[in-house]
């Protein structure tokens, strides 16, 4: 059953599924290409790796530049993080539209993936949103629980354990629950809230099936990892620029694969 969806999932990378990821790396190159041409950024590179063995005056110059370039920083995070969020909530319902094409066996087209991208904007942007606020209660109230655990005279290590352990159940909890997220918001279509609570009984009826699927992802990404760090050891000065190219491919057909591994797996359950 899981060889059959794994070797579905490799079989149908089509070239297509790959463009998302692609303009969201071209984004990133260029807001950080513009980001270091207006700050003088390898100006400031190059002075801190001349001072790196010292920090007292490494700090300096980094407040420096800082202080310098404070402006230019604002925007340049402002842009990286709200265009980034909206073209990136365009690029996950385009791939992830493609995808749900693949498993139901539909032809992709150029005119399709524009298509996903503008029908499923809005459902994914709410469940990104979801998702995010989330954690974003979970990081508050765990920051509370430690916060007075720190104030609280009494057994303090042993509740600090408690606390931690059940602050690591919680993250692997919502790791589970929260994998198939985008397989359940395009082949449900149900909005964000809906699909989480849908996500909840799905983990709760499929554990071992959402268990298994996460180990063989996390598997294949160890691999991929152990490979990755071999080819950095491995690299030569020379072959730096194409040993980053070799690297930068074999992780997107990770990301891709792991994603339309995810499809078939909760579409073939």
């Amino acid at each position: 059953m899981y060889k059959e969806r794994f070797i579905k999932s490799f079989k149908n990378l089509h070239i297509l599924l790959f463009i998302p990821d692609l303009v969201m790396l071209t984004f990133t190159l260029l807001a950080g290409f513009f980001f270091a041409k207006s700050s003088n950024f390898v100006q400031f590179l190059t002075d801190a790796n001349r001072l790196a063995d010292s920090l007292e005056t490494l700090i300096p110059l980094i407040n420096e530049f800082v202080q310098k370039n404070i402006l230019v920083i604002s925007i340049y995070l402002t842009i990286f993080f709200i265009g980034g969020f909206i073209l990136g909530s365009g690029m996950i319902a385009m791939k992830f539209g493609m995808m749900k094409d693949v498993v139901e066996k539909k032809k992709l087209s150029f005119s399709k993936m524009y298509e996903h991208s503008a029908k499923n904007f809005w459902k994914v942007v709410w469940l990104r949103l979801t998702v995010f606020l989330i954690s974003l209660v979970v990081l508050v109230v765990f920051g509370l629980l430690f916060g007075l655990n720190i104030i609280n005279p009494f057994y303090k290590s042993v509740f600090f354990v408690l606390i931690l352990l059940l602050f690591v159940f919680t993250l692997i909890f919502l790791k589970f629950l929260l994998l198939f997220r985008y397989p359940a918001l395009f082949f449900d279509n149900k909005n964000s809230i809906q699909t989480i609570k849908n996500l909840y009984s799905y983990l709760i009826n499929n554990f071992k099936h959402v268990f298994i699927t996460w180990i063989i992802i996390f598997l294949i990404g160890l691999i991929i990892l152990l490979l990755d760090v071999s080819l950095n050891i491995a690299q030569v000065a020379g072959l730096l620029l194409i040993m980053l190219i070799i690297r930068y491919i074999i992780n997107l057909v990770y990301t891709v694969w792991s994603s339309m591994f995810l499809f078939y797996s909760y579409k073939l359950k």
